[in-house]
Parts: C-alpha cells; sequence; structure tokens
C-alpha cells in the first residue's frame, strides 16, 4: 500500500482558509481516520466543527447532523 502525506499542505490550506475568515466543517468517516489532521483543518472549537463516524453509517444522519451544526 502507498500512503501519500499532504498533511502538511492540507493544515497550511486550512489556516489560510480560516485567515480569511471561512469557518470550515470537517465530517470524519471511517476507523483510520487521522484525528490530529481533521481537528488542524476544522475551525475551533473542534466540538462544535467536527462530527465523526467510526463506520459509514446513514448518509442523512450525517446530513442532518452537519444541518445541525451548521444553523446552530
Amino acid at each position: 500500500m502507498i500512503k501519500i502525506n499532504i498533511f502538511p499542505q492540507t493544515l497550511e490550506r486550512a489556516r489560510e482558509a480560516r485567515a480569511r475568515g471561512i469557518e470550515i466543517f470537517v465530517v470524519a468517516v471511517g476507523e483510520g481516520v487521522d484525528m490530529n489532521e481533521v481537528n488542524g483543518m476544522a475551525s475551533d472549537p473542534d466540538s462544535e466543527h467536527v462530527i465523526r463516524y467510526s463506520t459509514g453509517g446513514d448518509p442523512n444522519e450525517a446530513a442532518n447532523d452537519l444541518l445541525d451544526l451548521l444553523c446552530a
């Protein structure tokens, strides 16, 4: 398996976007998710900008959870 590490680039782009006033929400799905990367991309506080699902689950549930965060 080949793994490409774009973590530093991802964090830099997220930092640039936040500096421009863009609020970033992240939906993480699966067991192999790097939560350091996810939390680094998301706006603070992470508890209000990150949704985590251990499995794919119901896409409607994920969409509803994201809408709840966006419309809060």
